[in-house]
């Protein structure tokens, strides 16, 4: 794990959950100063008028919100995967900065009614997050079949590899049967 990676990631989780509470409070905000609300008991508690059908602004507000909880969970999966996966530090700036701006200019273009700059907000979000989910698979798959990649360079040579006690005592200047004495981890080792 790498801590300008967590840094990155913590940022845009912190971006995101701003743009939330920023919606909740542009939905809020505009009930109470319009005094119109679509449930009896907001209305009453807050001295208004109950509709059928909320403005414009809160129906955006509301879709908002809802996109957000369609594609988000993804982003924060495949986000904190990253991160423990101890993924490409530089990537991630991009990845996690790249999805939360997206989804800031989605929200942005959606209150506005600006089209094609939402569709393309969207996309570009959508795209960001594959490629994230596709580089946590390839990280994913590279450190599970690391173990079988990782043959020491004497057997890729030819040569015996050396064995695990006999790398400790060449590394401490004795012999390998003194290193068989002490830790039985070979065949041989144990045979006796």
């Amino acid at each position: 794990m790498h801590a300008l990676t967590m840094v990155a990631y913590v940022a845009a989780a912190f971006v995101l959950v701003g743009k939330f509470v920023m919606i909740v409070s542009l939905q809020g905000a505009s009930r109470i100063r319009t005094k119109r609300f679509q449930y009896a008991e907001d209305a009453s508690h807050w001295n208004g008028e109950q509709v059928a059908e909320e403005s414009d602004l809160i129906v955006r507000a509301q879709r908002v919100l809802r996109n957000d909880s369609e594609g988000q969970p993804y982003f924060f999966v495949f986000g904190a995967a990253y991160v423990a996966l101890g993924a490409t530090p530089w990537a991630a700036w991009f990845y996690f900065s790249a999805y939360a701006l997206t989804r800031v200019l989605h929200a942005w273009y959606m209150l506005r009614a600006r089209q094609p700059h939402r569709n393309r907000a969207f996309g570009a979000g959508l795209v960001t997050l594959v490629a994230l989910a596709g580089h946590c698979v390839i990280t994913a798959c590279s450190h599970a079949c690391a173990p079988f990649h990782s043959e020491p360079i004497d057997s890729r040579m030819g040569r015996q590899p050396l064995l695990n006690n006999e790398r400790q005592a060449a590394s401490r200047g004795t012999s390998s049967a003194a290193a068989d004495r002490r830790v039985p981890t070979t065949s041989a080792a144990l045979a006796r």
